[in-house]
């Protein structure tokens, strides 16, 4: 597998997402879906699956978030889906970081803690007051609690008197 002989983490995911992207580009998404979905599994493939699933759901948040979202959803409980609500929301923060906080909070994707995370990082990025004022109107919760750490974090740098409050409640 040409892909498991690329070493380097970052050139790997390049590739992935050029073969993602180049996918929807020439047969469109019914295809790429369709052709992730059928990969094998085996211990030699799942590595190779698993980034790919992720690769192509953020591929398709621009594309179309509805099936970014319903393939991801559709996909998450399995093991090449392990990753592809991280990557989902990695991109989809930048573009619309309350509708990817909402999912990332909702509790349907796997590994929910590194999710919302995610997706709190992809916001702030993007956006970084959009996304303190948005986590400044949120109750808090238990599922907000891993986004809720690294904005109290963040303000902390700005505001150590208003993150100790916050913390404090």
């Amino acid at each position: 597998n040409l892909f498991d002989q690329v070493s380097q983490v970052r050139a790997r995911g390049e590739l992935f997402i050029l073969w993602a992207g180049r996918m929807l580009e020439t047969r469109g998404a019914d295809y790429a879906i369709e052709f992730v979905e059928s990969m094998p599994e085996g211990k030699h493939e799942l590595r190779s699956k698993r980034e790919l699933m992720g690769r192509l759901a953020a591929q398709l948040v621009p594309v179309d978030i509805d099936r970014a979202v319903s393939f991801a959803e559709r996909n998450a409980d399995k093991p090449a889906g392990t990753k592809v609500g991280y990557y989902l929301v990695g991109r989809w923060g930048h573009e619309d970081g309350p509708a990817a906080m909402a999912w990332a909070t909702s509790g349907k994707a796997p590994n929910a803690f590194r999710v919302v995370e995610r997706a709190w990082r992809s916001f702030s990025i993007a956006d970084r007051e959009a996304a303190r004022s948005w986590m400044a109107s949120q109750p808090y919760s238990k599922a907000i609690e891993p986004a809720y750490a690294s904005y109290l974090v963040g303000m902390a740098r700005d505001d150590y008197r208003r993150a100790l409050e916050l913390a404090s409640k």
